[in-house]
């Protein structure tokens, strides 16, 4: 049997997160409500064969999620919801399908995800900065980075 692609979008809420799960042919080839916990989502995606590519639109935990599924899939495309354009009725199984299909074509953008790392260290510099009331050199290449 054939390994193919996956596409996964999820709609993600504070308890729960709608998964749709489409094919390289446009199929949809499942869909799921997970609670949004990591020993659920990492369960999920590790239960998938082949490459998988994900999309999520992007808010309060969308950092979180980032950093979680991006060591178990091949592709994470963190999207602005303004990007998914909403035809008839809005629902989470509705956007999530709506998502996976515009990932497998190619329709999304992805706005900027940064690692935790990476924002750890803006907030250390952001913290020097204002207690010393000054800008240190190193100031200018974290904000470029």
């Amino acid at each position: 049997m054939k390994c193919m692609t996956k596409y996964v979008a999820l709609d993600v809420h504070q308890a729960t997160t709608v998964a749709s799960v489409r094919g390289e042919s446009g199929r949809v080839l499942a869909r799921t409500i997970l609670p949004t916990e990591e020993p659920a989502l990492v369960e999920f995606f590790r239960g998938m064969r082949g490459a998988v590519h994900v999309t999520f639109e992007v808010g309060t935990q969308s950092q979180w999620l980032h950093d979680l599924v991006s060591p178990l899939v091949d592709r994470v495309v963190v999207c602005d919801p303004r990007q998914v354009t909403r035809q008839g009725n809005k629902g989470d199984r509705v956007d999530a399908d709506r998502s996976s299909e515009l990932l497998r074509l190619g329709g999304l953008r992805a706005v900027y995800a940064q690692s935790a790392h990476r924002t750890e260290l803006k907030e250390l510099g952001c913290g020097t900065h204002e207690r010393s009331g000054f800008c240190s050199p190193c100031w200018p290449v974290i904000r470029q980075q």
